[in-house]
């Protein structure tokens, strides 16, 4: 999840893409599948300098905090 939202950094990546590639095989996962994801990937970069924001029923989006952004 953190390789694709990396590679679409400044872009939101929608739910039903980011459930197509962390699926296993032909199933992807549920909406709330993925949200408990960005939950673990949240607090796992709490202290690296970016977030994940959450569009409302689209998707994700990394960027830099507002600490980072400044340098």
């Amino acid at each position: 999840m953190l390789q694709l939202l990396a590679k679409r950094s400044g872009s939101v990546v929608s739910m039903a893409t980011l459930a197509k590639s962390l699926g296993r095989g032909r199933k992807s996962l549920t909406d709330t599948g993925v949200a408990v994801y960005v939950h673990r990937l949240r607090a796992r970069l709490k202290s690296a300098g970016v977030v994940i924001r959450t569009f409302r029923g689209f998707g994700y989006l990394l960027e830099p905090t507002d600490k980072e952004q400044a340098k």
